[in-house]
């Protein structure tokens, strides 16, 4: 009879387990919740009481990275504008890129504007699922930022043909279905602490623009090889005949990149903006 009751006594156990595993859980999620919750609900609190006020008066952070050169191809002397960002504006950086457009006749981005619509049916989904959890993450940077205005390519797309620097699903062929899931991960979690995002960003410095990148696994296919890439448009944009002076913007973290592959191809005279 003593052996009968071993495998009961074993299930009662596995019962137990799992019903502390499911409570454990339970608990751990409103517990989660109710801390995603409290913290949104000062995020929102302080925004309205003290970041409002703040960037209504011109304290936020500069990221608007300018850079001007010379750039002697084929024997003609041509001008490049590169700009680096964060794909979304504060006011000040809103202006200065107005100007910028003012003073340019061809302009250049990563992507460019409606050139989503050949990517393939599988990364389309995936787009639009990192892009869900992207902008639900970034709306809490924007709060502490004051980046409310679009960038250089939605202010430009109604007086210039924008000429994309890479194709429209370049950025997806690039990663493996396990760099996808990586990214995705990340992502994932940057979405489960995204009320963070607006604590780090209101504790930054104010015209602080010195950033260090780190993509760990993922910096040769999101970054490194875009870099390539760009750069390459860039200087067949430049071998045009018609284009003598280029405005080029790009996401910050690609900036350094572009300019060292461009540094290898063509001449760079940098110049004062």
């Amino acid at each position: 009879m003593k052996k009968l009751k071993k495998p009961a006594e074993k299930g009662r156990r596995f019962r137990k387990l799992k019903w502390f595993a499911k409570k454990s859980l339970r608990m751990a999620g409103i517990a989660y919740l109710t801390a995603f919750l409290t913290l949104s609900t000062h995020v929102g609190y302080h925004y309205f009481k003290h970041r409002k006020p703040e960037i209504e008066q011109g304290m936020t952070i500069n990221e608007l990275e300018i850079n001007g050169y010379k750039v002697n191809i084929n024997g003609k002397e041509k001008y490049l504008t590169l700009v680096g960002e964060t794909h979304m504006y504060t006011k000040k950086e809103y202006e200065i890129a107005k100007k910028l457009i003012e003073e340019h006749k061809y302009f250049a981005c990563e992507v460019g504007i409606g050139f989503r619509k050949n990517t393939s049916t599988k990364n389309y989904i995936y787009g639009w699922i990192y892009r869900g959890f992207f902008d639900t993450s970034y709306l809490y940077y924007r709060l502490g930022s004051g980046r409310w205005y679009k960038p250089l390519a939605h202010t430009a797309k109604n007086n210039y043909n924008i000429y994309p620097l890479e194709g429209s699903n370049d950025f997806f062929d690039n990663l493996s279905f396990k760099e996808k899931m990586l990214l995705f991960s990340e992502f994932t979690l940057s979405l489960l602490i995204s009320p963070f995002q607006y604590y780090n960003t209101i504790g930054e410095i104010p015209n602080e623009n010195e950033y260090e990148y780190d993509f760990g696994e993922l910096q040769e296919p999101v970054i490194d090889k875009r870099d390539r890439v760009m750069a390459k448009s860039i200087v067949e944009l430049l071998e045009r005949d018609e284009i003598d002076k280029l405005l080029a913007e790009i996401g910050s973290a690609h900036l350094k990149g572009v300019t060292e592959n461009l540094s290898q191809e063509v001449e760079l005279e940098k110049i004062q903006e």
